[in-house]
Formats: structure tokens, C-alpha cells, sequence
């Protein structure tokens, strides 16, 4: 694991086994300073857009946990990865 983007840094339980990823509130930031290729974002729904646009817009493919968005809104985000090139997906 890379990193970790939170409200508040994960508790050492929580990454143990998984490194020592780098820890950020700001998503943009995060990917930026890692260089992150792949964000899974599993976070409150009303969250997932503006995240999942975020991590595309620096670079990274995206996984979305289910479910990923409202209709409308998902249609956005696919739009907006077909046009970066980057990869989305929901799992």
C-alpha cells in the first residue's frame, strides 16, 4: 500500500502488514507526491465522485466500491475517464 487518505492517519493496526504508507486528507495531493497508478475508494457514496474525479484527474486509474454513484452522476465520471484515458472500474 502506498498511501492512505483519510480524515484523520489510520491507526497502526489498520496498515500493519501493508508497509508504511504515506498518509494525506487531500487526495490530489497524495496521488501526486506518490505517484499512485491505482486508487480504490472506499468511502461514504456521496463522496465517491468527486474523489474518483480527482484521483483521474492526477493520473490514476480508479476503483469504485459498490455502489459506486447515482446514475446520472456515474455517467459524468465515465465520461470523464474515457476522455484522461485512465481506467474505471466498480467492484
Amino acid at each position: 500500500m502506498v498511501g492512505v487518505c483519510d480524515v484523520a492517519p489510520p491507526q497502526v493496526a489498520v496498515t500493519a502488514g501493508l508497509g508504511t504508507p504515506q498518509y494525506d486528507r487531500d487526495l490530489g495531493a497524495l496521488v501526486e507526491r506518490t505517484g499512485t497508478r491505482v486508487v480504490i475508494v472506499c468511502t461514504p457514496i456521496h463522496t465517491h465522485t468527486p474523489l474518483a474525479l480527482t484521483a483521474g484527474a492526477c493520473g490514476a486509474h480508479v476503483l469504485l466500491e459498490k455502489p459506486p454513484a447515482p446514475r446520472p452522476v456515474l455517467g459524468r465520471v465515465r465520461a470523464a475517464f474515457r476522455r484522461s484515458g485512465r481506467r474505471f472500474a466498480r467492484g
